[in-house]
């Protein structure tokens, strides 16, 4: 498992792993090994540390990332200047929803929408029978995606349904949070 820190703002990471490729001092990472948190410490805060931070966990199985505003407003106190703000946490809302029965031959329209409370998820990916789904050459299966704000709606089209197309049909957002609708096609 390896876990990387960065500012989004920058494509350079502050560290991966033990390892700080920054050359600012100020940064380490504090293990915690009971809880397997690797966070983040920032010593002497000034204002241009301000801004969305990403940790990114890669293993040879799965990809997570965690997203962190950090906010920071002045303090009266003469020891310090500045305090760091409560930072919001980042519970993504994914709904996926669509027509639950359609005659063979009706197309099939699925929709799911990923909202975040920072930025949009990066990605999403569409599984049917446990597979994953791609747009095909023959224009039969359409998958469009769009941001608006801070939600990724993507959209799944079947022009033309089959009896194979009843099946559980699943989205995945970038966060791996999963939704799932079952689609029935009727001869």
């Amino acid at each position: 498992m390896t876990v990387t820190w960065r500012k989004t703002e920058d494509p350079n990471p502050i560290s991966i792993g033990d390892f700080i490729f920054s050359p600012d001092k100020r940064f380490s990472i504090v293990k915690v090994e009971e809880k397997d948190e690797w966070n983040l410490r920032i010593k002497k805060i000034t204002m241009d540390d301000a801004g969305m931070y990403k940790c990114e966990v890669s293993s040879r199985i799965k990809k997570l990332f965690g997203l962190v505003l950090l906010r920071i407003t002045r303090n009266n106190n003469k020891e310090s200047p500045y305090q760091e703000a409560p930072v919001p946490t980042d519970n993504p809302k994914l709904e996926l929803t669509g027509t639950a029965f359609v005659s063979k031959g009706e197309p099939i329209v699925l929709t799911c929408n990923s909202t975040s409370n920072s930025i949009a998820p990066e990605a999403l990916d569409w599984f049917k029978h446990g597979n994953k789904v791609v747009s095909t050459n023959n224009d039969n299966i359409k998958i469009e995606n769009s941001i608006h704000k801070r939600t990724l709606i993507s959209t799944l089209t079947i022009k033309r349904s089959t009896m194979d197309d009843a099946a559980m049909f699943i989205c995945r957002a970038s966060q791996l949070d999963v939704a799932h609708f079952q689609v029935h096609v009727l001869d």
